[in-house]
């Protein structure tokens, strides 16, 4: 490749911020009526530059909106990702194991995060693969482990807790409210 094609990939490399000061400065000049611009002295760099200015203006307001494009797209398929994501983990809780469902029905019961199961359940070892639980690996003792239930499984679980076989869960008050609390607020 000759030299300066080589020159001229490494500029455009370039980030698109410091394309925004040209494309302004450019704007400025081109755009301004001229008894703001004569006092600058700047009349002559339009009557004499106007193609290069026109020129790159074009070129950097080009370079400033494909980027802002490229990056809503990245954007987009970053949420767009997330979502499916988040689909197809919901479509596994709908095809939850009676086991499954079982081991899962007692995170709802205790309206719990956390549950004990020993370290070599084949089942909870599914549901961690599946991405529903997780090891809270800090608390452990030598046969049992604490596993936590995903922010997202906990939340759908009880929004649909028909799918561990329960009916609509009553919410427990958290032990550091007194019983009597509850009933005032409602």
């Amino acid at each position: 490749m000759t030299e300066w094609l080589k020159g001229l990939l490494e500029w455009l490399k370039t980030s698109p911020r410091y394309f925004f000061p040209l494309a302004v400065a450019s704007a400025i000049v081109l755009f301004l009526p001229e008894s703001v611009i004569k006092p600058l002295g700047l009349l002559t760099l339009r009557l004499e530059g106007q193609v290069y200015l026109g020129a790159a203006f074009l070129f950097s307001s080009c370079v400033i909106v494909c980027d802002g494009f490229l990056k809503a797209l990245a954007w987009g398929r970053r949420k767009y990702d997330k979502h499916v994501a988040l689909r197809n983990l919901i479509r596994r809780l709908e095809k939850l194991t009676p086991n499954e469902q079982e081991l899962l029905r007692r995170y709802l019961e205790d309206q719990t995060r956390t549950q004990h199961f020993h370290v070599e359940d084949g089942v909870v070892s599914c549901l961690v693969q599946a991405d529903i639980l997780y090891p809270a690996v800090r608390q452990a003792d030598m046969f049992e482990f604490p596993f936590n239930i995903q922010s997202w499984a906990w939340e759908y679980l009880n929004e649909h807790p028909g799918l561990l076989g329960l009916k609509q869960l009553e919410k427990k008050p958290h032990p550091s409210v007194p019983a009597d609390a509850t009933q005032r607020r409602g």
